[in-house]
């Protein structure tokens, strides 16, 4: 029976690229090179290079009070870096995986829901950026979202080979729900921190100085500047 999956896994006549409408070519459990090559760019180089040159979404001109999203800085680059991180995990080694593609899938579909809510937050000043062509960067929350759906998508139909459905569920629900409870707790923290900071009370930086400096230690990891 182990033999059986195991060649189910690596057999990629079982995963046959497909030749059929669009949309059912996209989300095959095989990707093809053109969809990988996709992948790479708008998943993994793209989202990096905006992360880096970001001007007004989550990088103001002076510091994140300027940005469109910079509250929100802490949790999204979080997210974000651990996102891109793992995700070319995924395209690198794909169904070798195993079970942890489970755990894959739930932080896949997190990142496209937020991707694509970043997207719509932003869609009108993407359209005002495309006279000075730096706005189609803007539209790359879009196509990010699809990426990471799309292999969310197969990571859940590699996963399913290996473990039973129940656990299966199990695994991608509740790495959904770290992969955002995590994030959101650390940029609580960050904004609490800082709040407390730049309140200038000796009590309560005193208070706070140990989490105020891990606060900050990790924020310059997110960029948060």
């Amino acid at each position: 029976m182990r033999q059986n999956i195991q060649s189910k896994i690596i057999d990629t006549k079982l995963f046959p690229i497909l030749t059929g409408a669009f949309w059912k070519r996209q989300f095959q459990d095989q990707s093809t090179k053109a969809q990988r090559k996709f992948d790479w760019f708008f998943g993994v180089v793209l989202p990096l290079a905006c992360c880096f040159f970001d001007p007004l979404v989550f990088k103001g001109a002076i510091s994140h009070n300027g940005a469109l999203l910079g509250e929100y800085k802490p949790f999204a680059y979080l997210l974000s870096y651990t996102s891109i991180i793992l995700m070319m995990l995924f395209l690198l080694y794909g169904q070798k995986l195993k079970w942890f593609n489970a755990v894959l899938a739930g932080l896949f579909i997190v990142g496209s829901t937020i991707s694509l809510l970043v997207g719509i937050e932003i869609f009108p000043l993407s359209l005002l950026g495309l006279v000075v062509l730096i706005g189609i960067m803007g539209f790359t929350p879009f196509f990010a979202a699809f990426v990471y759906f799309r292999n969310s998508i197969r990571a859940i139909s590699y996963a399913g080979f290996v473990i039973n459905d129940v656990l299966l569920f199990n695994l991608v629900a509740v790495s959904a729900i770290f992969s955002f409870v995590l994030p959101y707790v650390f940029y609580v923290n960050v904004e609490t921190s800082l709040r407390e900071i730049e309140s200038g009370n000796p009590q309560i930086i005193r208070k706070t100085k140990i989490n105020s400096v891990m606060s900050r230690l990790l924020s310059m990891l997110t960029g948060w500047v």
